[in-house]
């Protein structure tokens, strides 16, 4: 899961240092849909496999409730990020200011995703000893 949050980073970082670059229009294009479609791709599986597994795990028999109710506060989280997102957008700093916090919340994604399943991982290990 590290690995797939780790590509959507790159990704959002192609996309935002793209000019950079200095690439012709289209391959600069091909780029950006590139990008998009990777971050897009390794974005999906960091959120649902997890997700899926602690609700199956720790929900036994309500699993299908806990996935409603994490699915409910992501949305409400999306929702949230949508205003705060598009009025980053349209601010002074525009589309850099909106794509440097992607790059911020990704990799903090990074980081926890990362302690969780190490956590997990050291837990499992420790139940096995014993």
């Amino acid at each position: 899961m590290t690995l797939a949050l780790i590509l959507s980073l790159l990704s959002v970082l192609t996309l935002q240092y793209l000019p950079l670059f200095n690439l012709s229009d289209e391959f600069n294009y091909l780029v950006v849909l590139s990008a998009i479609f990777l971050f897009a791709f390794s974005i999906s599986p960091a959120y649902y496999l997890p997700m899926s597994i602690f609700s199956i795990e720790y929900g036994g028999p309500h699993s299908a409730t806990l996935v409603c109710l994490i699915d409910a506060f992501g949305f409400a989280a999306s929702a949230i990020f949508a205003f705060i997102g598009g009025r980053l957008a349209d601010s002074a700093g525009g589309w850099s200011s909106f794509m440097n916090m992607l790059i911020l919340i990704s990799a903090v994604g990074i980081i926890s995703v990362w302690a969780f399943m190490h956590a997990e991982y050291k837990a499992s290990t420790m139940t096995k000893t014993l």
